[in-house]
């Protein structure tokens, strides 16, 4: 093989999507390792997980609320998939804070940790917890709290009640803030968060949803404690 046709075989590795991995635990019926465009991402049967058209939507809603403005020392992470999150945070964004990632499938974290390097980030500490049994426990709060709770495409219910978002409310800072992800993929779905919306706003009384469109839409729930809410401010869809 000549010397330019290893180039090209080169050049368009990163270019190919392959499937390095396929796997599956007790939570999550079917786990894939991808690499697209020379990286790698997590994907359950039907949707991304970690750094694929997930990672665009969490870039498109910390730029709409500004997050880089916030004071951010301590964050959690509620559904810490292969942490794709921390990475915006830490790598992109260049906080300088603690974060809590809590994750109920120790397979993600196994292929986190194989594949995207997770134990690089200093401040971050995993817990391999259910949720709401996490915040039930839980004696901190912090400045940030992002819920990406999915089996698959769906959010168990139990994550959508207005006890769980009680729960959540405890967990918050004063001037904290709270990022709810929210995806709509078909009538019930869409039906669903709006009872998520209703729930939220008895609970938080303001919550404020912008939507994010990569391919599909996302309903991100946001709300800011004790502070003026986002609602006053122009939202659009992205």
């Amino acid at each position: 093989m000549k010397f330019s046709d290893n180039i090209k075989v080169f050049i368009k590795s990163f270019f190919d999507d392959k499937t390095i991995e396929k796997t599956s635990s007790q939570i999550n019926p079917y786990l894939e390792i991808k690499k697209e465009k020379g990286k790698y991402i997590l994907n359950s049967k039907n949707v991304n997980y970690s750094y694929g058209g997930l990672h665009k939507v969490f870039q498109k809603i910390f730029k709409k609320i500004n997050l880089k403005e916030e004071k951010i020392n301590n964050v959690l992470i509620l559904g810490f998939g292969a942490g794709s999150i921390v990475s915006i945070l830490l790598d992109e964004y260049k906080f300088d804070c603690r974060i809590t990632g809590v994750e109920k499938d120790p397979k993600v974290i196994e292929l986190a940790k194989k594949y995207f390097e997770v134990e690089k980030f200093s401040g971050l500490k995993i817990h391999i917890a259910e949720a709401n049994e996490y915040l039930l426990k839980n004696k901190n709060t912090f400045d940030l709290v992002i819920v990406d709770l999915y089996i698959d495409y769906e959010v168990p219910p139990e994550f959508e009640t207005i006890q769980f978002l009680k729960n959540l409310k405890e967990a918050i800072n004063n001037n904290g803030l709270l990022i709810f992800n929210k995806l709509i993929y078909n009538h019930f779905s869409k039906e669903t968060a709006k009872k998520l919306v209703k729930n939220s706003k008895e609970v938080f009384c303001e919550i404020d949803v912008i939507k994010i469109r990569t391919g599909l839409t996302n309903w991100m729930l946001v709300y800011k404690k004790h502070s003026i809410s986002l609602a006053g401010k122009k939202v659009k869809k992205l």
